[in-house]
């Protein structure tokens, strides 16, 4: 209720946020207006993204070392890698999800409901079908296919639990699959402090119910149904609140499946997916690489300094609200404002990447020491390793969020399909001749050099040409 109240109040210009937007006041209330209520749902949105965020850094303080020594190192190490495995079908939506994100912050700028609610129900009923296939698929080739020589696991406890962890996980990923396009929603209309609250109610049950199974002696798949299934069940309960409850007209129904809507969607969709493709290929490959090069235990070792390197992603707290402001503010050609707003975000990003990265520099093998025990501190060139991929990738978040918009949606997939291509080929070859720490540096360079600084250079261009 708090987070609600502010959300809907006035506010004037007088902090940080607002100042950055004074140009677009220039002879008109009404813009400046318009201005505040993007920048107070943003500011709202990143404040519930930290809370959800601190949140579950400390669930994580709580159930990482908790649950790596309750299954040891190859038995967590196999729950990431197939965690890393499923999260490459993130490109199964066809891009769907994003493409609602615009689609429904385009209609909420001209107040169009009938437009917002056939993208909504379309998007759904698409996602479901596609989400029947997913499961059929794996049901299927459950058996066709030998998982443990896939994810190289070689204990008798891992391979007999490795089946059944799949089936849980790939469940809650068909869940998602369906109703999280209440979360793309939330998003088009800058709420995504709603899918964060949902988020941490998730995050809380899932800890309740690792912390029962441990104690209870309960093997993988139940604590990955704990874990996983908690944020599906929170996906469910936010989609019957908001499409229902919240905003009832835009509960999902046969009769508003558009055809030209859903030609639409899928366009854009496309583009979406081959940049969700592209992103997985490059960033997620990571596990399952070196899983295979180097075994899963190696990947336990990785897998702790990602997670702590994660703390450095708040910079994408503040620029991911941006998106759907920017797309609402190119439909109305409001330029001037766009621009300010990418160039400001950015120089913000920046220095907040400087900072989180050189605190990570400093305590990063301390904390892990003390957070997991001495036998799982990375070497200082790993630990660096992370700290420079972390700053190319928050240099460019705020450029990301201007490239989601739809006239630049395909020179952002040939950046990032260029940059995954070279990426995956750069880490195969460092896993096998230097190791983890090879992996991570070349991912750095790679997307150093072939997306951060191609993508800030479009984004600033064709937002100056706008203004």
């Amino acid at each position: 209720m708090a987070i609600d109240s502010l959300a809907e109040r006035p506010l004037h210009g007088k902090g940080f946020f607002f100042r950055m937007v004074a140009p677009v006041g220039t002879g008109s209330g009404g813009l400046v207006a318009l201005s505040d209520a993007r920048w107070r749902r943003a500011l709202v949105t990143m404040l519930s993204a930290f809370s959800a965020r601190g949140l579950s850094i400390l669930i994580g303080l709580i159930s990482v070392p908790l649950t790596l020594r309750y299954l040891g190192p190859e038995r967590y190490g196999m729950w990431m890698t197939i965690s890393s495995g499923l999260a490459l079908l993130g490109f199964a939506d066809f891009g769907l999800g994003n493409g609602v994100v615009n689609a429904i912050s385009q209609a909420d700028g001209v107040g169009d409901r009938k437009r917002a609610a056939e993208a909504v129900s379309t998007t759904f009923f698409m996602l479901s079908g596609i989400a029947v296939v997913v499961a059929v698929l794996f049901a299927v080739s459950a058996h066709l296919v030998s998982w443990s020589l896939v994810f190289n696991v070689t204990s008798p406890v891992a391979r007999r639990e490795l089946l059944p962890t799949l089936a849980v996980i790939v469940g809650c990923f068909v869940v998602n699959l369906a109703f999280g396009v209440v979360q793309r929603v939330q998003l088009g209309y800058q709420e995504g402090y709603r899918s964060n609250l949902w988020q941490m109610c998730g995050n809380v049950v899932g800890l309740a119910g690792v912390l029962i199974v441990t104690r209870g002696s309960g093997g993988l798949p139940w604590l990955v149904l704990c874990m996983t299934g908690a944020q599906s069940l929170s996906v469910v309960c936010n989609f019957v609140n908001q499409l229902y409850r919240v905003r009832p007209w835009l509960r999902p129904r046969l009769a508003l499946i558009n055809p030209h809507t859903s030609r639409t969607l899928m366009r854009t969709g496309f583009l979406f997916c081959g940049l969700t493709v592209a992103a997985l290929v490059g960033t997620s490959t990571d596990n399952l690489i070196i899983a295979h090069f180097c075994g899963s235990a190696a990947v336990a070792r990785y897998d702790i300094v990602y997670k702590l390197s994660m703390l450095t992603l708040v910079v994408q707290y503040f620029t991911a609200p941006l998106w759907p402001a920017f797309s609402e503010a190119h439909a109305r050609g409001e330029g001037i404002w766009l621009r300010a707003a990418f160039r400001r975000a950015t120089g913000v990003s920046a220095v907040a990447a400087v900072v989180m990265c050189l605190i990570l520099v400093l305590i990063g093998r301390q904390a892990i020491r003390v957070w997991v025990g001495a036998g799982l501190v990375p070497s200082l060139f790993l630990l660096l390793g992370f700290c420079c991929y972390r700053l190319v990738t928050n240099l460019s978040e705020a450029s990301v969020s201007v490239l989601n918009t739809a006239p630049l949606l395909r020179a952002q997939m040939v950046i990032a399909g260029v940059a995954s291509i070279v990426a995956v080929s750069a880490k195969i070859v460092a896993a096998r001749y230097a190791g983890i720490e090879g992996v991570i540096w070349a991912t750095a360079a790679v997307y150093g050099v072939l997306f951060s600084g191609p993508a800030i250079i479009v984004a600033d261009r064709w937002s100056s040409r706008l203004a």
